[in-house]
């Protein structure tokens, strides 16, 4: 190979099988006991390529259910898909704060509704069709209990 690059210009070129590691080395991601001799730089190449194929298994997109958002799982990074998820919680945590607020000032039994509940109040009386919601499920549990009296004797 001819390569004006300084990094091959150190003398004859040796096998990585008889380059031996340095017990200095920085690299803590794998356990060098686990090699019965003293670790050449083959040993820690090997370790290094399973150590990035186990992250590389880790942050692989592909298998995710993308059934409600948009996005690659190709190209796709681990932090943008967090970002992606992240925006999507705080909208949908927004979403329900606004429901929880407008159900909090939603009175429902006070509000009046205009329903035909003359044959409650029987033919004669002349009742007024504007009911609440309250008022109107305060009748009709009064005349379930008529029933249930008349019934039961």
């Amino acid at each position: 190979m001819n390569c004006n690059d300084g990094r091959y210009n150190c003398g004859t070129k040796v096998s990585s099988a008889c380059v031996n590691w340095s017990e200095k080395s920085p690299i803590t991601s794998f356990d060098l006991t686990t090699i019965s001799c003293e670790p050449n730089l083959n040993d820690i190449i090997k370790n290094l390529d399973i150590v990035i194929k186990t992250i590389q298994n880790s942050i692989d997109l592909t298998g995710l259910d993308k059934e409600c958002l948009t996005y690659n799982p190709t190209t796709i990074t681990v932090a943008e898909l967090s970002q992606l998820y992240t925006t999507e919680l705080c909208a949908i945590k927004a979403q329900i704060q606004t429901l929880q607020d407008d159900l909090a000032n939603l009175n429902i039994l006070n509000q009046p509704i205009s329903i035909d509940v003359s044959c409650l109040f029987g033919s004669n009386n002349c009742q007024p069709t504007t009911q609440t919601i309250g008022t109107l499920l305060n009748l009709l549990v009064s005349e379930v209990c008529t029933l249930k009296t008349q019934i039961n004797g």
